[in-house]
């Protein structure tokens, strides 16, 4: 028996007056009949609230983030009304957000069971059964959703576009887009894989328009700024990239990948100083940054302005200790700020976590090789490139072989064409003679970069930083 019955037998049996007790055990079958919960509430001290109230506070939670408050609250609810769909999918969706599928699934199913025409829980079902790898599961499931919609709704319409964009079939992603924009062209999410497919095809100024459309609907949404700063970059607006990136940051101030791309933005761009004056929590945004001609690193070398840019690379790698690239980034801002032993501690850890692995491992043993020559450890920079060319057998060799005796500078620069490729080797061939005392041939080479190399590279500001 519930605690409700338990609550009245117990009045029930301390009752003398056999009347009253005939009336209460009438009472008691009454209410136990309609399925009476309120003795239950008084008996735990909480009474339950109108289901209204639930969903309401539901959804302002999981707007600001609040995501285990959120669940909190519905959970709550489902205990008073255990068979309302809405209520079962939206606990679906805080399931979603913590990234429990298989819950999802759990509480979606019922839901469909009890509302078998109501739309949300197939909605919610889908993007479970997509993060699953279940993708035609997916697509049936999205298919159900927009044959009940009935052109009532854009959203089943963009989000089976944006499966059928991510598989691959463009056009079938159009025609779903089309459709959601004609019922609804402030949907934000249709115009921004609508500005996707423009950015895939190579249109940036359409991509661009369709993001600012997509800005304007649904203001409050990071990924629409942040994939709007990814066109300007396209369209080499890099003030503009950096402004979406401060703006995204300021919506989301939690997204290490934000912080990260602004960090690595700014840092190409060499406004240290300006870079100040916007400063948020972790990353940088120069307000004032220009695209043609920019200041050096080497203009802005104050202990300072180094340390508040060190802070930001420090709370990225507080946030999400295990991601390798931010020690390499770090590295290298301390490497341009004279800080070699923290410098070579964070390459090696780089190295470290990316188990000399991966995309950028031989530069980051470069620049570990870098850090070491200055340091006067001429034995652990060798073994560093020992290493490396036990294991690189393309870009960047012909440099470590360089770096390691066993090719001389004329044969380097004459095998090399890319840009990229010399502006690394002219930058590492400067600091290493830079190193070992030949201060005019290292010149030379800092020359080269500061008046021909890439300026969208790190071992352009390393290079003008150290020379």
């Amino acid at each position: 028996m519930s605690p409700a019955g338990e609550f009245l037998v117990d009045i029930l049996l301390a009752t003398k007056i056999k009347w009253l007790r005939l009336f209460l055990f009438v009472l008691l079958g009454a209410l136990l009949s309609e399925g009476w919960v309120f003795p239950f509430a008084l008996a735990q001290g909480k009474a339950p609230r109108a289901i209204e109230a639930y969903k309401s506070d539901f959804g302002k939670l999981r707007r600001a983030g609040r995501t285990r408050e959120g669940f909190a609250v519905i959970d709550e609810a489902l205990k008073h009304y255990k068979n309302d769909a809405d209520l079962l999918n939206m606990r679906a969706l805080a399931s979603l957000d913590k990234n429990d599928y298989q819950a999802v699934l759990v509480d979606t199913d019922r839901a469909i069971a009890l509302a078998p025409d109501f739309i949300g829980p197939y909605s919610t079902k889908a993007s479970a059964l997509f993060a699953l790898g279940r993708r035609q599961e997916t697509l049936r499931c999205l298919d159900r959703a927009v044959a009940l919609n009935q052109d009532r709704f854009s959203f089943p319409y963009s989000q089976r576009g944006n499966v059928y964009f991510i598989l691959g079939d463009k056009k079938k992603a159009q025609e779903d887009l089309r459709k959601a924009i004609k019922i609804s062209p402030r949907d934000a999410r249709a115009r921004q894989l609508q500005g996707d497919l423009y950015y895939s095809a190579g249109h940036y100024p359409q991509a661009l328009r369709e993001y600012e459309i997509a800005a304007v609907c649904a203001p409050g949404l990071s990924d629409i700024v942040y994939g709007r700063a990814a066109i300007r970059l396209k369209m080499n607006d890099r003030v503009g990239a950096l402004r979406d990136l401060d703006l995204a940051l300021k919506l989301r101030p939690d997204q290490k990948e934000l912080l990260n791309s602004r960090g690595v933005l700014a840092f190409n761009l060499g406004d240290f100083e300006e870079a100040m004056q916007d400063m948020h929590a972790a990353m940088i945004l120069p307000s004032g940054a220009g695209c043609g001609s920019r200041s050096s690193p080497r203009h802005s070398t104050k202990t300072g302005s180094y340390a508040r840019l060190l802070d930001g690379y420090d709370k990225l790698i507080r946030m999400s200790p295990g991601e390798a690239d931010s020690y390499y980034n770090r590295g290298l801002l301390l490497l341009c700020s004279g800080q070699d032993r923290r410098a070579a501690d964070d390459f090696v850890k780089f190295l470290e976590l990316k188990k000399w692995q991966g995309r950028g491992v031989f530069s980051g043993a470069t620049a570990l090789h870098c850090a070491y020559l200055r340091l006067g450890k001429a034995e652990e920079a060798a073994a560093v490139v020992s290493q490396s060319l036990s294991q690189c057998q393309s870009w960047p060799r012909p440099v470590l072989l360089y770096l390691g005796g066993k090719l001389k500078e004329p044969q380097l620069f004459a095998a090399l064409k890319r840009q990229d490729y010399l502006t690394f080797a002219h930058c590492y061939v400067a600091l290493a003679l830079q190193s070992h005392g030949q201060k005019a041939a290292a010149k030379k080479h800092f020359d080269w970069v500061e008046k021909h190399g890439s300026t969208q590279m790190d071992e352009y500001f390393l290079s003008l930083s150290l020379r």
